[in-house]
This record gives structure tokens, sequence and C-alpha cells, in this order.
């Protein structure tokens, strides 16, 4: 009966603590995937704002001269 007394409490595991590390790596792939397609959106946008300046000022150039 001493041994049952002598052993350590035996803890016991959330759902949450088993979870969480799944969860994360779930969050940290789709935070990726998500991010691509907005960087190229925003330098494709960039780019083509960038062409309509330069068409806009060779333009503006043109009627002045």
């Amino acid at each position: 009966m001493q041994e049952i007394y002598a052993m350590p409490p035996v803890r016991t595991v959330s759902l949450f603590e088993r979870v969480s590390p799944q969860v994360a790596a779930v969050a940290g792939v789709l935070l990726v995937l998500i991010t691509i397609p907005c960087i190229q959106t925003a330098q494709n946008a960039l780019t083509l704002l960038d062409t309509q300046l330069v068409d806009a000022a060779l333009d503006s150039a043109q009627f002045f001269l």
C-alpha cells in the first residue's frame, strides 16, 4: 500500500493543451497561404498604377509640347 501513496499524482491534460499546437500550425500555414496572393495583388496593382502614371506623364508632356 505504501507504493501507491508514493506515486506522483497523474496529471490530466486538457483538450486545449492537446490540440493547441496543431491549431497554431494550421493557423500559421493559412496565414502564409493568404498573405502570398495579397502581396502579389498589391505588386500587380502598384505596377499597373506606375504604368498609368508614366502614360499620363507622357500624354501631358506631348500635350504641352
